[in-house]
C-alpha cells in the first residue's frame, strides 16, 4: 500500500485523515508540533498496531513553521508516495480591512502559505522516489478570487489563495516529473477552526476528499477542487 505523510496530524482533518488512511492499510507518517500531546493520535498508533489489516502510524514532530523540525521528522524516512499538507490557522475572522492586525495575518501565511513551501521542499525527494508523487494541498473556497462576495477573514483568504497559486505553480513545474499537485476544498467542516455550526462532520468531508485526489492524474494537476473532485474557481 502507500505511504502518506499528514501535517497537522494531531486533530481535525488531519487526524481523520491519518485514521482513515490507517484503516485502509495505508502506513501514515503523522507530524504535529507536541506528540507528547498528542493523545487521539497515540490511542490511534496503538490501536493500528493491534490491528493486522491496518497500516502503520508514524508519529513524529514536526512543525511547518520550522523547516530544520521537518527535516529532523524526515529522519528514516526512505520514500514517499502522497504529501497531504493540512497544517493551517484560520487568523482573525470577522475583522473589517482597518481593523486587520498586520503581526497576525503574517503568522497566518506563514503557517498557510510558506508552512506549504517548507513541508513540500523538506518531503519532495522522498515524494520523487515514490510510485503515486502525489501533492494535496489543503484549501478552501474562502481562496477563491471570483467566489468572494462577502470579504472579511482577510488573512485567511488571502493565505489561501497563496495556496491555489502555489499549486498551480507546482501543478505546472512538477507535472512534467510524474506528480499530481491538488488543492481541495474540504467544505465548511465541524472542526476547532469551522466550529460546532458547520453542516459537514471530519468523517464524511475526508473520506469524499480521499475518493476525490486519488481519483484524480497528472492531467488535473495545479487544480483546484472540491471534496467530490469538482473543478472550482480560482
Amino acid at each position: 500500500m502507500a505511504k502518506y505523510l499528514v501535517t497537522g496530524a494531531n486533530r481535525g482533518l488531519g487526524f481523520e485523515f491519518s485514521k482513515q488512511l490507517l484503516g485502509a492499510a495505508h502506513d501514515v507518517w503523522a507530524l504535529c508540533r507536541d506528540p507528547e500531546g498528542a493523545d487521539d493520535l497515540k490511542e490511534l498508533a496503538e490501536s493500528s498496531a493491534k490491528s493486522e489489516s491496518s497500516g502503520t502510524l508514524t508519529i513524529r514532530k514536526g512543525d511547518v513553521c520550522d523547516e530544520e523540525s521537518l527535516k529532523e521528522a524526515s529522519a528514516g524516512l526512505e520514500s514517499l508516495d502522497v504529501l497531504i499538507n493540512n497544517a493551517g490557522i484560520i487568523g482573525q475572522r470577522e475583522t473589517k480591512f482597518d481593523d486587520i492586525c498586520l503581526e497576525q495575518m503574517a503568522q497566518v501565511l506563514d503557517v498557510n502559505v510558506y508552512g506549504t513551501i517548507r513541508s513540500t521542499r523538506v518531503f519532495l525527494p522522498f515524494l520523487k522516489k515514490g510510485a503515486d508523487k502525489r501533492i494535496v494541498n489543503i484549501s478552501s473556497l474562502m481562496g477563491s478570487i471570483s467566489d468572494n462576495s462577502s470579504g472579511h477573514y482577510s488573512g485567511y483568504r488571502v493565505s489561501k489563495t497563496g495556496v491555489n497559486m502555489l499549486t498551480r505553480n507546482l501543478g505546472s513545474e512538477l507535472g512534467e516529473l510524474g506528480f499530481t499537485v491538488l488543492a481541495l476544498h474540504p467544505g465548511w467542516v465541524q472542526t476547532d477552526m469551522g466550529g460546532p455550526a458547520a453542516p459537514l462532520n471530519a468523517t464524511d468531508s475526508v473520506r469524499s476528499m480521499i475518493r476525490a485526489f486519488q481519483a484524480k492524474t497528472v492531467a488535473d494537476s495545479g487544480g483546484f477542487f472540491d471534496r467530490f473532485g469538482k473543478a472550482l474557481p480560482f
